[in-house]
């Protein structure tokens, strides 16, 4: 598979969340640091401690303002203490924290995600019950990391309406909206074992790292080859191209965390190799 590695686009975040422009981000969580080394944090260990709530609670936010990303290369590092917790189901789809080992105790699993192909539009009509015209929806490709089983997606996802990240939800992905898996086995999006050797465990830090890379592809020009590691997932075909038939779109954080659980991860990218992040901070 022939890539073109001058179109990196490394980089991420900018130096505070608050930033210049149009960002685009949902849901409770934070994303703090600098351009180049991000932090993201999604707590949900305060939800399902009282009161049964539906499991999963999703976060984005934007790296940068703009939608003309081309291609990145960036370290992720997931923090793996707390990203994994056990509830029990008092009522169908709500969930109450519970300790390991309690009757009929299950256990819930965190997952960090970096987001690539990002792009903002209106809804063009009705869509009865979900949007209205003129709503504002989401496309997007999530590169998703489990480190409970070390197991991957790569998912494209379209549609997705505004605000359907503020709430907690029955369900750990957007299941009606998952346009094209790049990685599905058998009944899950999951893939495990394959990517592997890609993860470092560091059992002391508690953290496991990976690299995800998005590159520009020579073979089919106007596509992404995406990369887990040093190995190739799939080549997609862009929606949105630039003038010069690059496929573009914006780049963004990403965090699962069903209740009981923390998801915490950093983002470091090479600032040599972006191509295409537009972000200024401002003091917050």
């Amino acid at each position: 598979m022939k890539i073109s590695n001058k179109f990196f686009f490394g980089a991420l975040i900018a130096a505070s969340i608050a930033l210049v422009g149009c960002k685009m981000g949902e849901g409770d969580g934070k994303l703090s640091g600098s351009k180049w080394d991000a932090t993201l944090t999604k707590d949900s260990t305060k939800v399902g401690v009282e009161e049964a709530s539906p499991a999963y609670g999703r976060f984005f936010k934007q790296l940068g303002t703009g939608e003309k990303v081309q291609s990145i290369k960036t370290l992720v590092t997931v923090n793996t203490d707390g990203i994994d917790g056990w509830v029990t189901e008092p009522e169908k789809g709500y969930y109450l924290v519970a300790e390991e080992g309690a009757e009929k105790a299950t256990e819930v699993h965190g997952v960090v995600g970096f987001i690539f192909d990002l792009h903002k539009s209106e809804a063009e009509a009705d869509n009865e019950g979900v949007w209205k015209k003129g709503d504002t929806l989401y496309d997007f490709i999530i590169v998703g990391y489990r480190p409970s089983d070390k197991g991957f997606y790569v998912e494209r996802y379209v549609n997705i309406p505004e605000g359907s990240m503020d709430e907690y939800v029955t369900t750990s992905a957007f299941a009606p909206t998952a346009d094209k898996y790049f990685t599905k086995t058998s009944s899950t999006a999951f893939e495990k074992g394959t990517y592997d050797s890609e993860v470092t465990v560091d059992a002391e830090a508690k953290t496991h790292s990976f690299t995800v890379s998005v590159l520009q592809s020579e073979a089919l020009p106007g596509s992404y080859v995406i990369m887990i590691g040093n190995k190739a997932v799939a080549t997609y075909e862009g929606t949105i191209k630039n003038e010069k038939g690059f496929a573009i779109g914006g780049a963004a954080a990403y965090a699962n965390a069903p209740v009981g659980t923390i998801v915490k991860a950093t983002f470091e990218s090479d600032k040599d190799l972006t191509v295409g992040l537009f972000a200024e901070p401002v003091e917050e």
